[in-house]
């Protein structure tokens, strides 16, 4: 059950706002246009692969990750959320360097 937005969101790599690069964003690619606004906690893992609902489940339980909202027995991921959170914290590393 996706609720989805008209307004597509800017390819990896392409500029966001303040012009700066979303960093190591190949699952941006992925996303269905148009993308979805929610989604269940059930269906981040197709949109975000590599965590499952438990991982999602785990860190709300600790008070961690992207906000969320409870109806009735269904927990609701804003997308937007998402992304900022699992782009929040890059790695800097230098392109093809040799230690």
């Amino acid at each position: 059950m996706f609720l989805f937005q008209r307004k597509s969101f800017p390819q990896a790599g392409g500029h966001v706002g303040n012009s700066t690069k979303l960093p190591n964003a190949d699952f941006l690619e992925k996303l269905p246009d148009p993308r979805p606004v929610m989604v269940t906690r059930q269906e981040l893992p197709k949109l975000f692969p590599g965590m499952t609902a438990r991982t999602w489940a785990n860190l709300a339980y600790l008070k961690q990750g992207p906000k969320f909202y409870r109806r009735k027995k269904l927990t609701w991921y804003v997308v937007d959320d998402v992304i900022e959170y699992l782009t929040q914290n890059p790695i800097q590393t230098t392109s093809g360097g040799n230690l």
